[in-house]
């Protein structure tokens, strides 16, 4: 078998170690047998495997994934686990030790991370240069109203009006238009980051709501209604917050753009979350579009496959990417009564 199996008695001294363990751990079978797990492995590994053997010696089976120092091998990514083996007395004689070097399996999957990064990036670059007309209106707010009661207090003072509550008020004003003007900046810098992050624990909720600002920018520009149906008390998700936020995100500007061809007093964009089966969560985004046939919803999910004149293909493919990569499921459904609905699945920490 290509895994390294051994049998370690109650004094943590090897009863039996297969071919691949041999030559793991380059030494003869004879030079192994009888000795410690402390002398084999070496000091360093022990470390780091004493707390599992010592769970497993009380009787409790135990499975784990670890980087360990190996004195033969050198630093390497194992997946082990550790069997205890009961005599009739109930006692633990020793356990079983079945190992596997995912090294190379835990390389790769850094380098696809690395490559779903990249893509991410460009795709979020290049959203919002679509958006930039967007993007300009929603500073251009704040921005003026900052020029307005500037220029309000520059007249009061020119003309020697020393009204304090007035002059008050609008400094207040101005401080908050410059607030709402640096909180866009912010989440732009945010969303369009490159930097690597690492997996942290939320609620999906949470991360509609930090992405909500920027659909509403996209909606108000289309003249879309946006709904939210938020179920409460939802379990939390274990994710990458930037890549889901540019899923949800996504799913609801693809929606928006989809209700163009149609008036705007019947544009409505329903977000909606539950609990679903399996310890998942579900979010879906319903759009009241013109719809699109099974055919078209298969061919959205095609890399480089656009509906949009001047689209990239590759929004849907990515979001694909991101919710696999995060062990959950994107699909699509016409609705009975128009427009299309996205839904994807986050697992529950358990």
């Amino acid at each position: 078998m290509p895994v390294l199996i051994a049998y370690v008695d109650n004094h943590e001294r090897y009863q039996f170690v297969n071919k691949p363990y041999v030559k793991w751990f380059k030494l003869p079978r004879d030079k192994i047998i009888g000795k410690t797990v402390r002398e084999v492995v070496g000091e360093g590994a022990y470390s780091m495997l004493e707390k599992f053997i010592r769970i497993v010696l009380t009787g409790s089976p135990v499975s784990f994934e670890v980087v360990v120092p190996y004195l033969a091998q050198g630093e390497r990514d194992i997946s082990a686990s550790y069997i205890p083996d009961l005599g009739v007395d109930g006692k633990v004689a020793g356990y079983f030790v079945s190992i596997r070097d995912i090294t190379e399996h835990k390389k790769l999957d850094a380098e696809d991370r690395m490559r779903l990064l990249e893509t991410t990036h460009v795709a979020r670059i290049n959203t919002m240069g679509e958006m930039v007309a967007e993007i300009a209106h929603e500073l251009n707010q704040p921005l003026a109203a900052i020029t307005i009661y500037s220029d309000t207090i520059t007249r009061m003072l020119s003309r020697g009006e020393h009204n304090q509550q007035e002059i008050t008020s609008a400094l207040g004003e101005i401080k908050l238009q410059a607030l709402r003007a640096s909180e866009v900046i912010t989440r732009l810098r945010e969303f369009v980051s490159k930097k690597e992050r690492q997996l942290e624990s939320i609620e999906i909720n949470k991360l509609i709501e930090s992405v909500l600002h920027l659909i509403e920018v996209e909606a108000n520009w289309h003249g879309v209604n946006v709904k939210l149906c938020l179920a409460e008390n939802l379990p939390e998700i274990h994710v990458d917050k930037i890549l889901i936020e540019q899923v949800i995100f996504n799913l609801t500007r693809n929606a928006i753009e989809a209700m163009d061809g149609i008036e705007k007093a019947k544009r409505f964009l329903l977000i909606k979350t539950t609990l679903g089966k399996h310890n998942q969560i579900e979010l879906s985004v319903e759009d009241s579009g013109p719809g699109m046939s099974i055919a078209e919803i298969e061919q959205a999910f095609v890399p480089f496959h656009s509906s949009k004149q001047h689209g990239m293909g590759m929004g849907l493919s990515i979001c694909n990417s991101i919710i696999r990569a995060h062990q959950g499921r994107l699909w699509a459904i016409p609705n009975e009564s128009g427009g299309t609905t996205f839904s994807f699945t986050l697992p529950i920490i358990t």
